[in-house]
This record gives C-alpha cells, structure tokens and sequence, in this order.
C-alpha cells in the first residue's frame, strides 16, 4: 500500500485474506472486505508510516491461521513510501500447539491426581519446567511460585536423595529420570 493505505499491487495469497480483485488497485485496502477479522491491521498500518520497523498480528478461522506482518515499503533513500502486508500461513503451526496444549493438560491432569509430586526440568537441570499441583498441600507453594524459585526444592527433599538429585543436576543428564521422594 503507499503512504494513503492504496492498493498498489497483491499476490494471490493475499486474496485468501483480502478479498482483493483487479479493480481494486489505487483503492484504499481498509475498505476491502476480509476473510478474517483484522482489527489491529489500521493501527499497525499507520504505527509503521509513522517510523515503526513492523508491527506483527496474527488472523485466525476455525480452519486457516496466518500471521500477518507490516513492513515499510521505502525508496532507496530511506523515504517510506508506504507499507507492505506479508501474509504466512501458520495453520499447521497453530494446530501442532493446540496439541501440545491439550497433551500438557492430560499429562497435568494425570500428575495432579497423584499422592507424589512430579516435577521437570529442562535438558541441562537448569530451569525448573513444571510442577504438578501436589507440591501446593505439602509445602504451601504453588507450582508458579517454584518454578520461580527452584532452590527450594532440595530443602523439601528427602536428605537421602538430595545428593542424588544434586548430582544429576551437575551432571547436566539430557535424558532421564530423578525419583526423589519429598520429606
């Protein structure tokens, strides 16, 4: 689009979201219908004339995703001389998140119905990564609390296995498994 948000040219992708004909070149884009609701698009439109390096947001269906990205369109002095709207098509990305999602929340749902408190940390034992809602009735944090603070699980430990559990934390294990019993 140049500086007065027209229609300068359009690629076929762009008529998925845009409902872009021919006719519509030197026409202002907000006042082409859409496939998708692009409430932002204005504001991110005019954020980018006015200096922004991209403004980002994302358009979503029951069946399509794309994450849409405002760029200047400038001359080679410099001089904006309008913006260009990228459209990518991130369906198949949001549809492998929503299964990760709906896998953590089965693998919490399993965990909080335990007796034990499960936990894990990431590949190097560095940063705490989860912590199944049991830890809240036996230490009174909730598990936000000590991913935030993970040095207070070796107080809460079992003393026989906190030299077990320090020492696969040095190790930095990529795989495996810690069983230690809270106090």
């Amino acid at each position: 689009v140049d500086r007065q948000l027209c229609v300068t040219r359009f690629t076929p992708l762009a008529v998925r979201v845009f409902a872009l004909m021919a006719g519509d070149l030197g026409k202002p884009l907000l006042r082409v219908p859409t496939t998708l609701p692009l409430p932002q698009l204005p504001e991110a439109l005019e954020a980018v004339l006015q200096g922004e390096p991209r403004r980002s947001l994302e358009a979503s269906s029951e069946d399509v995703s794309y994450l849409v990205q405002v760029l200047p369109y400038q001359d080679l002095d410099g001089r904006r001389r309008g913006a260009i709207v990228t459209l990518t098509d991130v369906s198949e990305l949001m549809e492998m998140s929503r299964a990760a999602e709906a896998a953590l929340n089965e693998f919490s749902s399993l965990t909080d119905a335990l007796d034990a408190v499960v936990w894990k940390w990431n590949q190097g034992m560095s940063e705490l990564l989860y912590v199944s809602q049991r830890i809240h009735s036996l230490t009174g944090w909730s598990p936000a609390e000590l991913c935030e603070h993970p040095e207070r699980i070796a107080p809460v430990t079992v003393p026989d296995n906190r030299g077990r559990v320090e020492a696969a934390r040095a190790r930095a294990q990529e795989r495996g498994t810690v069983r230690t019993p809270l106090a």
